[in-house]
């Protein structure tokens, strides 16, 4: 199912993406034309502004659907979680508290720093949104696992070796079984209108199965949720 959606996302990001290129290539055009007076200078950059959102949010797609041909290099994956940590941390409510448990010694990882920062702020974000105004905590835990044959037979996406385990765990609300079981599939959210594009943890899905690993989540209502 996730996989015909991926192509059906694939298809749609690249034809606005077209359409984007027209909107905001000829966007700049009229703005160069505008004298720096000009009202209309103020309606031109909010076109700008809606063009680069919107541009955000077919990379995303893409992500997702594992087409958007980013390249891969060896990373520190320790480094590259704890400058990621910075950024959220400066962009949350302080009255979050985080919590951060990441050992010395993690193996490095073939990915994409950009990607595994979106990956850290989708699922940041949401746990902030899930979380009460008192007594708010995050925690990051990465660590070393092995995953031997039988594991790997309950999980087909994954192969028996060495991995790196990244969890990302909150105090909010939870979620119910059938909230669960679609929080991966791209649209679908249940904040309120504006508040969520419902793209954050499909992109989650896409990234982590291109790293050839695989994504979990655990949670019952009233007990925050464990991805």
């Amino acid at each position: 199912k996730l996989s015909a959606v991926g192509r059906l996302s694939a298809s749609i990001a690249h034809e606005f993406n077209n359409i984007l290129s027209i909107i905001i290539g000829n966007n700049e055009l009229v703005t160069e034309e505008l004298p720096e007076w000009s009202l209309a200078r103020e309606s031109t950059e909010e076109i700008r502004i809606a063009g680069m959102r919107a541009r955000d949010v077919v990379k995303q797609l893409l992500t997702f659907s594992r087409q958007d041909n980013t390249a891969k290099k060896v990373m520190d994956f320790r480094s590259v979680v704890q400058e990621s940590m910075k950024l959220i941390r400066s962009s949350i409510p302080a009255n979050i508290e985080i919590q951060q448990t990441l050992s010395d010694d993690v193996y490095p990882v073939l990915g994409n720093e950009t990607q595994i920062n979106q990956l850290l702020i989708n699922l940041c974000n949401n746990a902030v949104d899930a979380m009460p105004s008192a007594g708010a905590l995050l925690t990051i835990e990465l660590l070393n696992e092995t995953v031997d044959e039988n594991q790997a037979k309950q999980h087909s996406s994954l192969k028996p070796g060495q991995y790196v385990k990244l969890q990302v765990s909150d105090n909010g609300i939870g979620m119910d079984k059938e909230t669960i079981d679609r929080i991966f599939e791209p649209f679908y959210t249940t904040k309120e209108i504006g508040k969520g594009s419902g793209i954050g943890l499909a992109v989650v899905h896409g990234v982590i199965e291109r790293l050839g690993g695989l994504v979990m989540a655990n949670s019952q209502p009233g007990q925050g949720s464990i991805f």
